[in-house]
């Protein structure tokens, strides 16, 4: 029987190319389980490995002589419960497959996934995953039978072309001499070419474009010339035979795409609906009508309302509603980044834009924002300096990354948000008039507590549910009436903020089934007055004179019934009138 190790240099080749297109680990072994080919993702061969054990994952699939898929490998594989590295192991998801020559197994190979993103990429798209494993076995079957190595099989390989054409990247093969080899058709469109490329140099199809040489790198490139303003992100992976560079592996993907994507994994868009901002009275209905109303429009949107009312909810719910919803939601605290760091956190910086920038530069935060929403909380603190910059942005729909004289298009939606009054910032001159009516096309102001007292029962009792689910405290059911009556008398100055902060206390404090004054933190409850407010005695008198005379009249005789009803004399009764100046 032809054995897999008589091609290991081939199935080398075949586990390096697998392991970048694919972003992951990748294993071949031949039916003695003997490593033939092994790469891991990030350009590492892991030449500690050499021969799998019998309870191994391949192992499993070439003895069952089917595909073996392990969702959480460290629990499900028999090879990684014993395996000596188990505890620093950061393998989660596998999908392995036996290896056929002429119906006998001769081998198998495997896909390992080591990161969250990994992971879901090989539980969504299993069936593609395990087909693009069957066509990459039939090569190396292919090879194997052919018992040659030959290094340009894969650049000319017609059922490899196939497999390129299927990729969601545009793809190139480029020999040392930087001329191209072989490319898919995601590329030719990329580059914006009619006919064939083959031979022609890279670097004169992209601006930007240097070689690595023998070291894998990133950098951006651009396409159309140097006013383009397509930039795409392009990896170099050197191809190395024996050492020898031989050429290289370029593929491109379109920075917007990435960074919406990085921003898909480091800042999911954030949950948030209408429905889900509890109340019922006319101030937050009316702010919620206004606001569902205006999410169509791409209009920029100022929220107003007080610290803790709720603003980050409505701009999310806004974003949710909007034609923008497919995009991200990207969120920025203008008050919370020092000032030194804010422009470049919100426009990015180039390489060598200041000391301690990063290698190759950083995009900012409208650049992960573009075809979504880009929330600026806390508007009112944005420097004074930076305020031009912003309404630059928001007039032309372009930036500039710091350092960079290159301009960026935008297709974002600005919704902002503040606390602070800023038409009086205006008289101060802390907040450009401009800018202000740029951003206040479509204001909205969202109510504080004390303006909408009927909803913060409402609220206490979806904040319990929520906490009690959390905590697993299924006896508490309520609110006693003293604690209900002190939730709503306080006037919670840090609003809705403050209240979920004190129900939450009080869930994890409560030992009854229902919280009581004593659950409740104690500088709220200082504010508690048991009973009615205390009314001056005198006060109480004369209310009681004007009502009895208001039953019996104000007349000689109305006067005369309405002390004997209240149990004085009519000479006192006189008395109080003239001393309460009720006559």
């Amino acid at each position: 029987m032809m054995e897999l190790a008589g091609i290991r240099p081939y199935a080398e080749k075949m586990a390096y190319i697998m392991s970048i297109i694919l972003e992951m680990d990748v294993l071949i072994s031949d039916r003695h389980l003997q490593v033939v080919g092994d790469w891991e993702h990030g350009g590492a061969v892991s030449s500690e490995m050499e021969c799998l054990n019998t309870g191994s994952v391949i192992s499993k699939a070439m003895q069952e002589k089917r595909i073996v898929i392990y969702n959480d490998a460290k629990k499900e594989s028999a090879g990684c419960l014993s395996c000596s590295k188990r505890s620093s192991c950061r393998t989660e998801t596998i999908i392995a497959c036996p290896l056929f020559y002429k119906e006998e197994i001769i081998g198998g190979m495997g896909i390992y996934s080591q990161e969250r993103r990994q992971k879901d990429k090989l539980i969504t798209q299993k069936d593609p995953m395990v087909d693009f494993i069957g066509r990459m076995g039939d090569l190396l079957i292919n090879q194997l039978e052919k018992e040659t190595i030959n290094v340009e099989t894969l650049a000319e390989n017609q059922k490899m072309s196939r497999i390129v054409e299927s990729l969601d990247f545009a793809l190139a093969s480029i020999d040392e001499d930087n001329r191209i080899l072989y490319y898919n058709e995601r590329f030719r469109r990329l580059v914006g070419k009619s006919g064939s490329l083959k031979d022609q140099n890279v670097s004169e199809l992209l601006d930007g474009f240097t070689a690595g040489g023998m070291k894998e790198k990133t950098s951006r490139v651009f396409l159309g010339g140097k006013n383009c303003q397509v930039e795409y992100e392009m990896t170099y992976s050197p191809v190395l035979i024996e050492g020898k560079y031989t050429g290289a592996l370029i593929y491109l993907k379109e920075a917007a795409e990435l960074l919406a994507r990085a921003n898909e994994l480091l800042e999911p868009v954030k949950q948030g609906a209408f429905d889900e901002i509890i109340g019922s009275s006319p101030q937050i209905t009316k702010a919620k009508e206004d606001a569902e109303n205006f999410a169509h429009s791409f209009s920029n949107i100022l929220i107003q309302g007080e610290s803790g009312t709720g603003k980050e909810l409505f701009a999310a719910a806004i974003h949710n509603a909007s034609r923008c919803a497919k995009g991200p939601f990207v969120a920025v605290n203008c008050a919370a980044i020092p000032d030194n760091l804010l422009e470049s956190e919100l426009f990015g910086y180039v390489e060598g834009a200041f000391t301690g920038a990063a290698k190759g530069g950083r995009p900012g935060k409208f650049e992960i924002a573009n075809k979504g929403t880009l929330f600026l909380d806390e508007i009112g603190e944005l420097p004074i300096h930076l305020q031009p910059k912003l309404l630059r942005a928001l007039q032309e729909r372009k930036i500039q990354r710091v350092g960079s004289s290159r301009s960026i298009d935008i297709d974002i939606r600005i919704i902002a948000a503040t606390n602070r009054d800023l038409t009086a910032m205006m008289e101060t001159g802390e907040f450009r008039e401009d800018l202000y009516y740029r951003l206040n096309v479509i204001p909205i102001y969202v109510p504080a507590l004390r303006e909408r007292k009927e909803d913060i029962l409402m609220l206490s009792e979806y904040f319990l549910r929520m906490y009690r689910d959390m905590l697993e405290k299924k006896e508490i059911f309520g609110f006693d009436e003293e604690s209900s009556a002190l939730f709503q008398a306080y006037d919670w100055p840090g609003n809705v903020r403050e209240l979920q902060n004190a129900v939450e206390y009080a869930v994890n404090k409560c030992r009854g089934n229902q919280i009581t004054l004593s659950d409740i933190p104690g500088r709220i409850r200082e504010h508690f007055k048991p009973g009615k407010e205390p009314v001056p005695l005198k006060q109480m008198e004369k209310e009681a004179i004007l009502n009895a005379l208001a039953w019996f009249g104000n007349t000689p005789a109305g006067k005369e019934a309405a002390a004997e009803a209240m149990g004085i004399s009519r000479a006192t009764m006189y008395r109080k009138l003239k001393e309460y100046e009720l006559e």
